[in-house]
């Protein structure tokens, strides 16, 4: 039981945290406070291609966010051990397709911030967490895809257990 509330307060937290970072963005264009992690200029200095950066930042962002929002919905449940329920089981669902998602946009983000280093000339082989990033998310959103199909699985397989004297 205390996994379930720990699970709970970590989505919540980061849910509130995530809503929060990006309510900041956009309170921040205005100002021309905001800047690329890729390039370091003001938001009048932004040419197309970091404004497609900035969009699928964001769309990938959103997405994340509406993954999270699933969990959190999964978590709740979870604490009134309501394990086999049709709104867990869509819930995990959504939440691993939210997370593929946002794992593909981010990964465009990487792509195109490399083929800008490319053409810019400034390419340097470093390491990069950002494509690990991309693959994990996606990954877990393949997991959660997944574990939704065995849920349902093993509800469907619960009923016939109950309709058995």
């Amino acid at each position: 039981m205390k996994t379930n509330k720990f699970f709970k307060i970590l989505i919540d937290g980061l849910f509130v945290s995530q809503l929060i970072f990006i309510l900041g963005i956009f309170f921040n264009i205005p100002n021309g406070v905001l800047k690329i992690n890729m390039h370091n200029s003001p938001v009048e200095a932004w040419e197309l291609i970091y404004w497609l950066i900035f969009f699928f930042s964001i769309i990938s962002y959103i997405f994340f966010i509406i993954a999270l929002f699933q969990l959190r919905k999964i978590a709740k449940h979870l604490l009134k051990k309501n394990y086999f329920t049709a709104l867990i089981i869509n819930s995990l669902k959504k939440s691993g397709k939210a997370f593929v998602y946002s794992g593909i946009f981010s990964f465009s983000v990487v792509v195109i911030s490399f083929f800008r280093r490319l053409i810019d000339k400034t390419f340097q082989l470093t390491f990069d967490s950002d494509l690990i990033i991309c693959l994990f998310i996606t990954t877990i959103g393949l997991f959660l895809i997944i574990q939704s199909k065995a849920m349902l699985s093993a509800k469907e397989l619960k009923q016939e257990n109950d309709l058995t004297i």
